[in-house]
């Protein structure tokens, strides 16, 4: 999994520019959702393997992909803020997907319903990142105008 996440990390802005971040992200998105069905009759070695191939190239393009989303809605500016908020919400759900899962297992005895709540919020993620604007162009051309001047990658000229 490792191996392919890290490949897919470095493929994934390539494929994203070439063939389109939208769609890029949605493919990354299914390839980390439905994988995840497989853990619930995994029963060989080999088909675990396989899982961690087709789960980690998902994992792995999700974070590189961002970047290109973000760089076609608002441009050369800064991404800090933009994506800072996309890793806030990212490293939530990471902390808590443990913690929740391991409720859901008290409660259950079994790691069905967090399977399911896995798969259903990668799908739910790839269907909000299809539901937006395309990104063939930049989408926000004057998002910096809200920005305080000294926030802003071109630097506003000073009043005399």
């Amino acid at each position: 999994m490792a191996s392919v996440s890290g490949l897919t990390r470095f493929l994934t802005p390539v494929l994203a520019d070439s063939l389109g971040a939208r769609g890029t992200m949605e493919v990354i998105y299914v390839l980390q959702g439905l994988p995840v069905l497989m853990l619930s009759w995994i029963n060989n070695t080999w088909i675990f393997y396989l899982f961690a191939v087709v789960f980690g190239g998902g994992y792995g393009g999700e974070g590189s992909a961002f970047s290109i989303i973000n760089r076609r809605y608002y441009g050369e500016g800064s991404p800090g803020r933009s994506f800072g908020w996309k890793l806030s919400g990212a490293m939530l759900g990471m902390a808590t997907g443990g913690w929740i899962s391991g409720v859901l297992f008290g409660f259950y005895d079994h790691y069905l319903l967090t399977i399911a709540l896995s798969v259903t919020t990668s799908l739910a993620g790839a269907s909000v990142i299809m539901s937006m604007d395309q990104t063939d162009r930049v989408l926000i051309l004057d998002w910096e105008e809200g920005l305080p001047p000294e926030a802003r990658s071109t630097p506003v000229p000073a009043a005399d």
